[in-house]
């Protein structure tokens, strides 16, 4: 602190500039927004994360340049800044794809396995909520299948849906977070004697599979769990065949509990509840045909209940 700084405070001023409630404000925003944004960093998904680490970081090296004064000490502290601010705008337009995927493997995908590992009992044991609903959804999905299919599902969780559908397609390549999920979903096939089910513990990030090799992709009661829904169906959309499918079922909690998002993210933090992004209906229509999927078929029970879609692919 140099001599004279306190005085000059006591006289309203800094560096020259009157102190008003708009440079507090300004101030007090300046201290706070790097904070939120390691909070809001864990909630938003990869683009927005993205670009609000350089518009912020853009705006952050505006203010400091114009705050700026010619004090040895808060020029260092200026180009300290500034060094920092460029590298986070650097890092953050270098970070592609590549990157995320690296970061879905090394922190939120053990994140998530951990949470389903440690239910997988207790959910292979839980009946079906609404068995009426469930059957339906099955039975429209078949109406689609052929015999001839190659089926991808994402999130399958104990594999009950795949097993279900086996008989209908030639194979079922079935994934999910969980190592516990999955050996109960193995034992169930094994017990029904199902040999075209394949099970893998993966993301769909983590998967090489052929462009236009799939002629369908189950993404049942799991939208809602991933960051990025949104690269996941665009992913889907490749996978596909011309004319291939997307069936989701999806909770659309955005229609009628919106203030969820609050208590999701405590339960969270807390670890008693996944990841859950709190979506509607029209944003997960809307997020189907921005990726290029027309939508053949919807069909919801209530406006309390997921929202069943098959999309298709253009032929």
């Amino acid at each position: 602190m140099e001599p004279g700084f306190i005085e000059e405070i006591m006289t309203g001023t800094f560096n020259g500039n009157p102190i008003t409630e708009q440079m507090l404000l300004l101030g007090g925003v300046m201290i706070e927004v790097p904070i939120a944004m390691v909070v809001l960093s864990w909630l938003m998904p990869y683009g927005a994360n993205r670009w609000a680490n350089m518009i912020i970081a853009m705006l952050y090296g505006v203010l400091i340049a114009f705050f700026g004064t010619t004090d040895i000490d808060d020029t260092f502290h200026l180009v300290m800044e500034s060094a920092a601010l460029s590298f986070i705008i650097w890092s953050s337009w270098r970070w592609q794809k590549q990157y995320k995927t690296t970061l879905h493997r090394s922190c939120i995908m053990p994140q998530a396995s951990q949470f389903w590992d440690k239910i997988a009992e207790k959910y292979a044991r839980q009946p079906i909520a609404d068995e009426a609903a469930y059957q339906k959804k099955l039975a429209v999905t078949r109406d689609y299948f052929r015999p001839d299919m190659e089926v991808l599902e994402i999130g399958c969780g104990t594999g009950s849906t795949a097993i279900l559908h086996a008989p209908y397609v030639k194979h079922i390549h079935a994934i999910d977070f969980s190592a516990n999920m999955l050996a109960i979903a193995q034992s169930k096939a094994e017990a029904e004697h199902i040999h075209n089910v394949t099970f893998e513990q993966a993301a769909i990030e983590d998967l090489n599979i052929p462009d236009q090799s799939l002629d369908a992709v189950l993404g049942l009661s799991i939208l809602h769990l991933l960051r990025d829904k949104d690269a996941a169906i665009a992913q889907a959309y490749q996978m596909l065949k011309p004319g291939g499918l997307f069936v989701t079922s999806t909770v659309c909690i955005g229609d009628t509990m919106s203030w969820f998002k609050l208590i999701a993210t405590i339960g969270r933090v807390l670890g008693f509840l996944p990841f859950v992004q709190v979506l509607t209906a029209q944003e997960l229509a809307d997020s189907l045909t921005q990726a290029g999927f027309e939508l053949d078929y919807q069909w919801q029970p209530s406006k309390d209940k997921a929202l069943f879609i098959v999309a298709k692919k253009s032929a």
